[in-house]
């Protein structure tokens, strides 16, 4: 089983098959990855969002941009070029599904996307946290059904969970939607909403690079984390190649570690 996200200071489980299983590649997958790796003359097709620290659009071969150095780095080892193709959120994983793209980046890897892709190692751990104004409790809470009296402020297209969503469609939750994380932290500066889901590095990220210090110190973060979980490279079951493909990029994990 392989560890995603929790709620609550949880770790939920999803099953991706026996881990055993999960790792190995049977004869046939053996034939096929020997085949796609002679095969793959051309660079990859990757799509991704600008999402600063994690990747930036204008350097993803540099350190700082570390999800898209990674990815470059994990296909060099096994002599595999890639593209990475820049778009907003919402664009990138559709374009992905669609078969425009060879892999999509970088997502948590729920059972609602593993119907739709085969997901990588993990490429990174990630928190998301709840972030609100100082001196305003949200009375330690243990649900998200505690937080219905809140404005919530969220991002189109991310990914959270199937709870948060079924709440949300329910109307059981006041969520208003943004556009980016920056939006979001203006928006709880100037008390539009009442707390935001963020992750915890880019938190700290956009506070340092975006925002003075008399804003930061208005702000905190509740120590319940709302989900911690491993964020991977997507690669569409649509595509013939994808098996194979994931295999190659895992084996490229394997080597840079």
């Amino acid at each position: 089983m392989e560890e995603q996200y929790g709620i609550d200071g949880r770790v939920v489980y999803f099953t991706l098959g026996n881990r055993a299983v999960f790792r190995q590649l049977t004869v046939f997958a053996l034939v096929v990855f020997s085949i796609v790796r002679t095969a793959v003359a051309e660079p990859l097709d990757i799509v991704i969002s600008s999402y600063p620290p994690f990747s930036y659009q204008h350097a993803p071969n540099s350190s700082e941009s570390f999800i898209t150095k990674k990815i470059i780095d994990a296909f060099a080892a096994v002599d595999i070029e890639v593209n990475f193709h820049f778009v907003d959120w919402s664009e990138n994983i559709e374009s992905a599904r669609g078969g425009v793209y060879d892999a999509s980046a970088f997502w948590f890897c729920d059972q609602q996307r593993q119907q739709q892709f085969i997901c990588s190692e993990p490429l990174s751990f990630e928190k998301i946290v709840l972030m609100h104004r100082k001196g305003e409790s949200l009375n330690n809470w243990h649900s998200l059904l505690d937080l219905s009296d809140y404005r919530i402020g969220a991002i189109r297209s991310f990914t959270y969970t199937s709870e948060f969503w079924s709440l949300t469609d329910r109307s059981m939750l006041d969520i208003r939607f943004a556009d980016s994380d920056q939006e979001n932290i203006k928006r709880l500066l100037n008390s539009d909403v009442d707390v935001i889901l963020v992750s915890e590095i880019v938190a700290s990220y956009l506070l340092d690079q975006e925002f003075n210090s008399s804003q930061r110190e208005r702000l905190a973060v509740h120590y319940r984390p709302f989900i911690r979980g491993t964020t991977h490279l997507l690669f569409p079951r649509g595509n013939a190649k994808s098996e194979a493909l994931v295999a190659l990029f895992n084996q490229g994990l394997q080597t840079i570690k």
